[in-house]
């Protein structure tokens, strides 16, 4: 990633597509051609207005270059791009997850990757049917694995329960209460009872008010 960033920056974008295709050459899907088209489309234009252009006798800005249309294009661009992006992450967290565990009953994504697109890093339950020490060295054990398989990019926080333990933590109070920010099972073989799990709790929280306080600011549950 440094290394796409170092080329990005001294290219102004070509290099950045060549990188794109040689790191997932192995795993190309129909979607990554739209993240080419996307990449191309939004280097294309950032090289097109990143420097004032001499044009007889008038200099044109960034606004004299980019319209409406092509910023609705570029929007339009970036949304799908994030969308198989965040789909690409969850099949490889998903992939290895099972790799790593064989008694896994769900994997939650939560956290501000989830509701506000970006973060840190990124939050993960998972939902196992017994611990294989206890849910802090679970925990810790099944991090430290996919950070070093992921190279920390990016950052993995993970949490290991017990269906029994989640059902005790889905109170308010409790870390997990910040799923009622927004969260997303990408994988249940629980028949549905982890969803209904959360939307009991989310239900009891909407009884009374509730403020969760974290580093992105104050918010009502």
């Amino acid at each position: 990633m440094l290394e796409a960033k170092k080329r990005y920056v001294y290219n102004h974008g070509p290099a950045l597509l060549a990188l794109f295709e040689q790191a997932f050459v192995n795993e190309w899907s129909s979607e990554f051609d739209i993240v080419i088209d996307a990449l191309d489309y939004l280097t294309g234009f950032y090289t097109a207005t990143r420097c004032p252009k001499f044009v007889g006798d008038k200099v044109l800005a960034p606004w004299d270059i980019i319209n409406k249309n092509i910023a609705e294009k570029a929007l339009k661009y970036a949304k799908e791009v994030v969308s198989i992006a965040g789909k690409y992450l969850e099949e490889k967290i998903f992939s290895l997850v099972k790799t790593m565990r064989s008694d896994i009953t769900a994997i939650i994504l939560f956290g501000s990757t989830v509701y506000m697109g970006r973060g840190r890093d990124l939050d993960i339950i998972v939902v196992v049917e017994n611990y294989l020490k206890d849910p802090i060295n679970d925990s810790i054990d099944l991090r430290t694995k996919l950070n070093k398989i992921l190279k920390y990019n990016p950052i993995v926080d993970v949490h290991v329960f017990t269906i029994e333990d989640f059902k005790s933590n889905l109170i308010s109070g409790s870390f997990l209460s910040g799923l009622a920010l927004g969260y997303e099972v990408i994988y249940d073989r629980s028949q549905g009872r982890i969803h209904e799990l959360i939307m009991k709790m989310l239900e009891e929280l909407s009884k009374s008010e509730h403020i969760l306080v974290n580093r992105y600011g104050e918010w009502s549950l």
